[in-house]
């Protein structure tokens, strides 16, 4: 085995390695048969069991959670959980998230999640952050492209934005 072919071997599991890390599962709480709540996970048997760990602890910080406030309320024998959607990248879950607490509203159901109805939904995984280069506000995915434009690239290297 030569070492190009190990080199090739290392880069496939370490692709494998990285996303195995990056995915979870998106599951769905049910109180009595009827959806009220939308997470997500990468176990999501450890996060079931952290739930009824939570609803006889209030020292544990998932006991604030509102869903197991629910649980508390109305017993979390009468919930169950259930996988809904299994590996999906961690980069836009909030916009799955969302997705998934519309459509089951959609149906009818009273669901814990609050989705902000003023995001776009496919825009939900971007944000506004601010050039350290020239201390403008851009898309935190449009980094790259605006590092390229004149007016950073001038800014970074000292001349004044001249108006007039």
């Amino acid at each position: 085995m030569t070492l190009y072919n190990i080199k090739i071997i290392f880069a496939i599991k370490f692709d494998l390695m990285y996303i195995q890390m990056t995915v979870s599962n998106i599951y769905v709480i049910l109180h009595n048969g009827e959806e009220i709540y939308v997470g997500f996970s990468k176990d999501i048997i450890e996060r079931w069991r952290v739930y009824k760990c939570a609803y006889g602890n209030s020292n544990l910080l998932a006991h604030k959670e509102k869903v197991t406030q629910y649980m508390v309320k109305h017993g979390w024998y009468n919930h169950s959980i259930q996988l809904v959607e299994a590996n999906v990248c961690t980069i836009g879950m909030r916009a799955r998230l969302a997705y998934w607490v519309t459509a089951y509203e959609l149906i009818g159901c009273t669901m814990l999640n609050s989705v902000n109805i003023n995001v776009d939904r496919k825009d939900a995984c971007y944000y506004t952050v601010v050039c350290k280069r020239c201390s403008s506000s851009v898309k935190n995915t449009d980094m790259s492209r605006h590092h390229k434009t004149n007016k950073c690239l001038l800014l970074s290297k000292g001349f004044a934005n001249r108006q007039g």
